[in-house]
């Protein structure tokens, strides 16, 4: 499967709370409707969505991303309408595009379109869990070839010496970006932990700090991260009715700062 980043900093009128509520409980609204099957003329179309998690920015985890959370989608093709989904003015009728002007800032967004390598392997990801992101872009005077190669071969078992680590992948950016020149990252890294103190236990680790974080200067240049609270609101066996149970009680819940 193909798998999309979608990175967006909050509309500066909406409090960090009303932001998080928003994209979880009503944006996600829409985002179900677009992706449920449907037929026109006879016909029916295509499932745009096969996968989408919804990451929610924990700030006193650090990271210095600009940006405030993270969509991310998979389908089954790189289909260009996939990225042309980030645009409203391409999708004026699209009540999921439109619902953006209402709570992202719509001058602070960026993407990516990838491809999953799992680097470490687990079962049972699940909502609630904390994902930290890092957006990585090669090292000036290192070939992408030679970035990718140092990432899956060298960074890789570094990465997976951080204590409580539940799910490691690399998502590198398709080879097709790169046909219309340097795209702005090369690439996402994933690592999951069980929940938010298992997150600081790794955040304060040796092998994190000097061993992780060190490593990036080898071979990219300083990434943009930040941790979140994944709620996994289309994943594989999980029925829309189960989806909506989570949120109704998540929206509940005071959110992480």
């Amino acid at each position: 499967m193909y798998h999309m980043f979608y990175f967006f900093a909050r509309k500066p009128s909406l409090s960090s709370a009303g932001f998080h509520h928003h994209y979880l409980a009503l944006h996600t609204q829409a985002g179900m409707r677009q992706a449920e099957l449907g037929t026109s003329g006879g016909e029916t179309r295509p499932r745009l969505m096969r996968r989408y998690i919804q990451n929610h920015r924990v700030h006193s985890l650090g990271g210095d991303s600009p940006f405030d959370a993270v969509s991310e989608v998979w389908t089954d093709t790189p289909d260009t309408n996939m990225i042309g989904q980030l645009s409203v003015k391409e999708h004026p009728n699209s009540p999921f595009k439109r619902d953006e002007f209402n709570f992202i800032d719509l001058s602070r967004i960026g993407w990516m379109l990838t491809q999953d390598q799992p680097m470490m392997e687990a079962e049972g990801l699940r909502s609630g869990m904390i994902q930290a992101i890092f957006q990585l872009q090669h090292k000036m005077g290192v070939t992408v070839e030679d970035f990718r190669s140092y990432w899956s071969e060298r960074h890789a078992p570094i990465v997976r010496s951080i204590p409580g680590l539940r799910y490691y992948q690399q998502c590198t950016v398709l080879d097709e970006a790169y046909h219309w020149g340097d795209p702005r990252w090369d690439g996402a890294e994933e690592i999951w932990f069980d929940d938010y103190q298992a997150a600081r236990r790794a955040i304060a680790s040796t092998e994190f700090q000097r061993g992780f974080m060190t490593d990036f200067a080898n071979f990219s240049e300083a990434p943009l991260y930040f941790f979140s609270e994944a709620r996994l609101v289309m994943w594989p066996g999980k029925k829309k009715e189960q989806s909506l149970a989570e949120i109704a009680q998540r929206v509940k819940q005071p959110w992480l700062e």
